[in-house]
């Protein structure tokens, strides 16, 4: 299974923050955190976002966009998967930047400020599907499968 997204910061100074490789780490398992998932599993893409002509006026080189993707293999099993696909798609703005906060402050002091400021939508793919099944009110499980499979039968036999 792959979970991709990204990720805008806001850093005091991008150029510094690209050039700390102990930040960026930070970063990295920061976004493990949030979904669930070991460090390794993690790889990130720092960029520095330019500032377009139409926005609101910031600091020069203040932005950040992190690319990630998190791979997990076949072999982890369907309930990590679940786990990880649940978790990426709670993943708030808020719970992020809590995580990577705590972990750039504690690679870098209280001094080194690290904000997320946007998130894409994660997009999973591969892994188990999540599957939901309804059974009709009285009916068990075992009786609604077979109501179904019989249904397909007839369905595609005519």
């Amino acid at each position: 299974m792959v979970i991709t997204g990204e990720v805008g910061l806001t850093v005091a100074d991008a150029d510094l923050f690209l050039a700390d490789k102990d930040a960026k780490a930070a970063v990295q398992a920061g976004i493990a955190d949030t979904v669930g998932v070991a460090n390794e599993q993690v790889a990130v893409v720092f960029t520095k976002k330019e500032r377009r002509l139409s926005e609101e006026r910031h600091l020069a080189g203040t932005s950040i966009k992190v690319a990630y993707t998190i791979t997990l293999p076949a072999s982890a099993g369907s309930a990590v998967h679940a786990a990880a696909r649940a978790k990426a798609n709670a993943a708030t703005t808020e719970t992020l930047n809590t995580a990577i906060s705590a972990k750039v402050t504690a690679a870098k002091g209280d001094a080194y400020k690290v904000t997320v400021a946007s998130m894409s939508k994660p997009a999973v793919t591969g892994g188990d599907p999540i599957v939901s099944t309804v059974t009709p009110a009285g009916t068990s499980s075992s009786a609604a499968i077979k109501a179904g499979v019989a249904f397909l039968m007839l369905a595609f036999s005519v």
